[in-house]
């Protein structure tokens, strides 16, 4: 909503807590840097090294191998289980966190 007030950290966040926020966000953008460039990398025939089929958008097959497979199979799942686990976090420090005003900024600073 926007206008609306946010929660942010009294103070700066816990160290591990930053540390998932990064990961779940560079493994989100990691997945759509693969999935906006398979065209230009992925083969379009198995071998044995490529061996996991992806389908795109028109159509298209790519063969991957297995750990971009499983990368591209369970990315969405992983960054959903950080970012809830951050919120967990947030919820158990319920008593470091403060509502922010509606002239700052209410994005959660990482640092």
């Amino acid at each position: 909503m926007l206008g609306g007030r946010g929660l942010r950290w009294r103070v700066k966040p816990p160290l591990y807590w930053s540390v998932l926020a990064y990961v779940g966000l560079s493994n989100f953008v990691a997945f759509f840097i693969l999935l906006f460039t398979i065209p230009w990398w992925g083969q379009t025939r198995p071998d044995s090294a490529h061996h996991v089929e992806l389908r795109v958008k028109g159509q298209h097959t790519y063969y991957i191998g297995p750990v971009l497979g499983w990368l591209a199979t369970y990315t969405f799942w992983i960054a959903f289980g950080l970012f809830g686990l951050c919120w967990l976090i947030m919820w158990f420090s319920w008593d470091e966190l403060e509502q922010s005003d509606k002239d700052r900024p209410t994005f959660l600073k990482l640092f």
